[in-house]
């Protein structure tokens, strides 16, 4: 047994209505063998299935198949498929709550905080090089983003865990180390059904959350790796008197020669903070 399909093109049609909302009907003739009934001809190869798109129209897709057999010849069926482009929110069920897409937000926060580097990554010192005695204090705007979405569940373990973390992977484009989110949930009922809206406020620091601090102190180490004092500059390279405020220092530990300043100074990113992989968490 077999089914012929074929498509009759002066039949094709469409309408255009409102918002752009495009209706499409295409027809087909069948030629059955054996006597095959409607839904075997309405599924045969050469009939559009529902949700294939249209031909000319890529997000029309296919909704209605609608075959009849043809006057009184039981093996000829006229076939009318029918598309569309206004089509329901996929997945979406209204009574559920956890299947409703998550809602994002992006904003900028202010913080105040202490600032030891220029916009240049130079470190910010006095014109001898020294370190002021009153630190800069400004305040940054944080880009942040904030995701809202429904769970089932919620593991107040995890939010405690990354709530003092920073990301250890790439995450929506920032790289480790830029980002920190805070996590917090409320318990809601839809129904006689429990579920946990949950809020992520992930906060954005290009410079990253791991502090970072000048290398600098009072005192040095000589060549045998004991602590001697720094000395303020003097006639020779470094004359006996005892600096009264710390002045940069290198990673090996030695005084570094103002001359060479700021651009000599070093700083040390101290790695305090947890480091968790962001794509874990699921948003």
């Amino acid at each position: 047994m077999s089914i012929t399909a074929s498509e009759v093109y002066e039949d094709r049609s469409t309408k255009i209505g409102l918002y752009l909302k495009r209706s499409h009907t295409r027809r087909f003739v069948a030629v059955t063998t054996a006597g095959e009934g409607s839904y075997a001809v309405s599924t045969a190869a050469g009939v559009p299935a529902i949700g294939n798109a249209h031909p000319e129209d890529p997000v029309a897709l296919c909704v209605d198949v609608d075959a009849k057999v043809v006057g009184s010849e039981p093996n000829v069926w006229s076939i009318s498929c029918k598309y569309t482009n206004d089509l329901p929110e996929e997945d979406i069920d209204d009574d559920d709550p956890t299947s409703q897409r998550a809602v994002s937000d992006w904003s900028f926060e202010e913080m105040s905080r202490y600032a030891s580097e220029d916009r240049d990554g130079n470190p910010i010192l006095n014109a001898a090089g020294d370190r002021y005695e009153d630190p800069i204090e400004i305040v940054d705007s944080f880009p942040t983003l904030s995701i809202k979405v429904n769970r089932l569940s919620f593991s107040a373990a995890d939010a405690y865990a990354y709530n003092n973390s920073v990301n250890s992977d790439t995450y929506r484009g920032a790289a480790p180390g830029t980002l920190r989110v805070r996590i917090t949930a409320s318990e809601q009922w839809s129904g006689d059904a429990a579920y946990w809206a949950c809020n992520y406020v992930f906060r954005y620091n290009p410079n990253g959350w791991q502090p970072k601090i000048l290398e600098a102190g009072l005192y040095q180490l000589d060549g045998t790796g004991e602590k001697i004092p720094c000395t303020e500059k003097g006639a020779s390279p470094y004359d006996s008197q005892q600096v009264t405020h710390p002045v940069p220092i290198d990673a090996n530990g030695l005084q570094i020669d103002p001359s060479t300043l700021p651009g000599a100074a070093v700083y040390t990113q101290w790695d305090v903070l947890p480091e968790l992989p962001y794509a874990n968490l699921g948003v």
